[in-house]
């Protein structure tokens, strides 16, 4: 169960780590093609907010490929100090992820082979004396001539 667990949760975080920072590049495209045609653009806050969810490869990317948003100090501050706290919030997460991973998918145990199962050991009565289902048999139909008498 462990196994499967922990497979689906590295598919699940690398599609939000692909998705989040094609997003976060997609949101500079655009932020960049609404400047050069002067129309509203993307807030700064909300490439900020892109970069500090995780998308900040993608965002560094776009910056870089883009030419956009490279020569503005106060913006690039805020970001490399979003960037800087995904760095330092990588190794504490996996650090702890370990433990946390083996408390969730921590198994019940199994019942082992001492303990009986009831039901095994009534099928095990029910057919291992046929002496007794006979006279069961018996029973019931003398019980039946005793009302037709």
């Amino acid at each position: 169960m462990s196994f499967s667990m922990n497979k689906s949760l590295k598919l699940i975080l690398g599609g939000y780590a692909v998705s989040i920072n094609v997003g976060s590049a997609g949101l500079f495209y655009y932020d960049k093609q609404q400047a050069i045609q002067h129309k509203w653009r993307v807030r700064e806050s909300t490439l900020q907010l892109s970069g500090l969810l995780g998308g900040w490869i993608g965002g560094m990317w776009a910056m870089q490929a883009f030419k956009h948003k490279r020569s503005k100090e106060s913006f690039k501050n805020k970001y490399y100090a979003c960037v800087a706290g995904n760095v330092i919030l990588i190794p504490i997460i996996a650090k702890f992820y370990k433990p946390l991973l083996s408390m969730i998918t921590k198994q019940q145990p199994q019942i082992t082979n001492n303990i009986p199962n009831p039901n095994q050991s009534f099928k095990k009565q029910n057919f291992s004396n046929n002496q007794n289902n006979n006279n069961f048999k018996y029973n019931k139909s003398s019980r039946k001539n005793k009302n037709n008498n």
